[in-house]
């Protein structure tokens, strides 16, 4: 099987490259793995891989660059790929989740249709969902009621998701769509401009001084779904053989339940052994939304969440200790 991962350099793309290659029993796998500009596959990050996957240089916003990549014949494509930051920018520049998602889904859908890809899986997102305290199922999304601290990055997922749905119906290839919750894991980005919550508390506790506190964004109070990164790349692991019935698929993947920031921090901490006390900054972003996801059918497929939040917890603080350079 040759498969297409875009975005092979980022939190998402990269998990599901070692993924694949640490549970591939036939050794008949080839992946091909997008890098932007910033990314180098041999500056010690990827390196490791550079044997078992063709790491190409490729901007997504180019069509004549899609065009040159899709001059190797895919079996299936992963399309990663994507301008994703934390609460800071969701709040102070949520444009920058909209053009450039836009086109490069855009323009990536529509090649994988014309070259007959057989299987187009799109990493979406939760945030697509209205706020609410009970599980939410794959036909309860109404994009008008998308948060409205959602309207931009969401809206642009629902339109790169009806393209999906668009090109199902029109050629062979299948579209399935993952709206995954807020996911977390090694090999996170810890930029203090880009970072995810559970990333910034990691980097938070790990980087503390005992002697001083630490301060959290916002009240403690916000509750999110966290899903451990191994939990959606089993899924796609799955989803590599897996026999489905429609052209065009949702699924969603979650823990089925929320953890407010507050339990999240104690947990880290725990983690760490380290005697650390946390702080709340009100004046910093906070987005309170309650997204809960029903994960049901996916569940019918095989899958199964397999870590606990402590469980990955504990093994992305142990990455972290091995990687701390990272953190810089």
């Amino acid at each position: 099987m040759n498969i297409l991962i875009t975005g092979a350099g980022g939190f998402v793309g990269r998990n599901i490259i070692e993924y694949l290659i640490l549970h591939d029993k036939s050794e008949n796998l080839k992946i091909t793995g997008t890098l932007n500009s910033n990314e180098l596959s041999s500056n010690g990050r990827l390196e490791k891989y550079n044997s078992k996957v063709n790491f190409v240089h490729c901007d997504l916003t180019l069509k004549s660059q899609i065009d040159k990549l899709f001059k190797t014949k895919f079996d299936m494509l992963i399309h990663c790929a994507a301008v994703s930051t934390g609460a800071n920018d969701i709040i102070n520049r949520p444009y920058l989740h909209v053009t450039d998602n836009a086109v490069m889904g855009s323009m990536i859908f529509r090649k994988s249709f014309e070259e007959k890809v057989k299987r187009v899986i799109f990493i979406s997102c939760s945030a697509i969902y209205r706020s609410s305290d009970n599980l939410l199922k794959e036909e309860d999304q109404n994009a008008y009621e998308i948060n409205p601290r959602y309207f931009g990055g969401g809206w642009t997922k629902v339109f790169l998701e009806k393209q999906c749905e668009f090109y199902s119906k029109l050629g062979e290839s299948e579209f399935i769509v993952i709206r995954h919750s807020n996911m977390y894991g090694p090999n996170d980005d810890f930029n203090d401009d880009r970072s995810h919550m559970v990333a910034a508390n990691l980097k938070r506790v790990f980087l503390a001084d005992e002697k001083k506190p630490i301060y959290v964004w916002g009240t403690g109070k916000t509750v999110r779904d966290l899903l451990y990164i191994d939990d959606l790349s089993s899924f796609i692991n799955l989803l590599l053989k897996a026999k489905l019935k429609d052209k065009y698929n949702i699924f969603n993947l979650g823990a089925e339940k929320g953890i407010s920031v507050k339990d999240v921090v104690k947990t880290i901490i725990d983690v760490s052994k380290k005697n650390v006390v946390m702080k709340f900054d009100k004046s910093k972003p906070d987005i309170d939304v309650n997204i809960f996801l029903d994960c049901n059918k996916a569940k019918k497929l095989g899958w199964e969440q397999k870590y606990s939040f402590e469980e990955g917890i504990k093994k992305t603080f142990e990455w972290i200790k091995n990687n701390s350079e990272k953190l810089k």
